[in-house]
């Protein structure tokens, strides 16, 4: 009976101080930028063409203010996530990172061999709470269309999907994590595609 008191003294310890720490250290909102720059594991494939980054447009309704999830700081609260810049600039950001580490960018479209247009067609950032642990579950839904400037009849259109999740106590600091993870996928699958 000792044994099993001390064993549950030493598990609320564990379980709950924690959770009672970060309680004062809770935030209002999570501002996050989750870029991507590094593409080492990414494929390199030998060509010459270039590619000038067009525009990229979220047709994801109510992400205005930037504000592309929320996550819980609470029982009762919770704090908005916000991506900053919008993820329509973040995207686009990670674009032209991509095309410039693989030297493969134009900065002018008229010298481009082809331009690239990006639509967010859907994203979520979605956390979920469970007894003792969180999961935050983050999707993107790309549509990616390749167009050659000196011959509109040469286009190429494809759709890309990405998804990732994370469980942990908290996972309010995994929001930007996990949100570059699932875009740097995106993007690798982008350029294997171009590059076929």
């Amino acid at each position: 009976m000792v044994f099993i008191k001390n064993f549950l003294s030493v598990f609320f310890c564990i379980i709950l101080v924690p959770g009672i720490l970060s309680a004062g250290t809770k935030k209002d909102r999570y501002i996050i930028n989750p870029t991507v720059s590094s593409f080492d594991s990414f494929p390199s494939f030998p060509n010459a063409k270039r590619w000038f980054v067009g525009s990229v447009e979220n047709l994801v309704t109510g992400q205005d203010s930037g504000i592309i999830g929320y996550t819980r700081t609470g029982i009762k609260t919770k704090a908005p996530v916000i991506c900053s810049p919008s993820l329509e600039k973040v995207f686009r950001n990670s674009l032209f990172n991509l095309f410039s580490d693989k030297k493969v960018v134009s900065l002018d479209a008229s010298a481009a061999d082809f331009l690239i247009r990006v639509k967010i067609l859907d994203f979520y950032l979605i956390e979920k709470s469970s007894f003792l642990t969180q999961t935050i579950n983050a999707k993107i839904k790309l549509e990616v269309t390749q167009v050659d400037p000196f011959d509109t009849t040469r286009v190429l259109k494809f759709v890309v999907d990405s998804e990732n999740s994370q469980t942990a106590l908290d996972t309010s600091n995994y929001a930007e994590s996990i949100t570059r993870d699932i875009l740097s996928s995106a993007l690798k699958e982008i350029w294997k595609t171009l590059n076929r």
